[in-house]
């Protein structure tokens, strides 16, 4: 398994807590705003684990505050860029490895989560 989060101290953590209970895990740091990013860590889980079996894209955030106190360079659109464009990097990293691994084409693909690994 690989943890990745903005935070790579945060990903060691969790990766820590996975192998304390018998698991294996891999952290990585990345910024899901960044697809550059994002590709990089995909692949950083395939040199890693040997191949990319799922994806599990949970980044977000959220503001607890009145929508009329926005600003939106400093609420609205760091939200946008991780909530929405860090989950569509995701998916198409993540597409693009399972095609390179043979699972589909660039118009489908499938994904078995009955294989285990890394």
């Amino acid at each position: 398994m690989v943890v990745a989060d903005l935070n790579r101290e945060g990903a060691e953590a969790v990766a820590d807590e996975i192998e304390a209970a018998g698991g294996k895990a891999h952290a990585v740091a990345v910024d899901v705003s960044d697809f550059s990013a994002v590709e990089k860590a995909v692949q950083s889980a395939v040199d890693a684990c040997g191949r990319l079996d799922g994806i599990f894209n949970n980044a977000g955030i959220a503001y607890g505050k009145p929508l009329l106190s926005h600003e939106p360079e400093r609420d609205y659109h760091p939200m946008i860029r991780i909530d929405q464009d860090g989950v569509y990097y995701g998916i198409l990293a993540a597409a693009r490895q399972f095609v390179k691994q043979g699972a589909g084409s660039d118009r489908q693909y499938v994904l078995d989560l009955r294989r285990t690994g890394c």
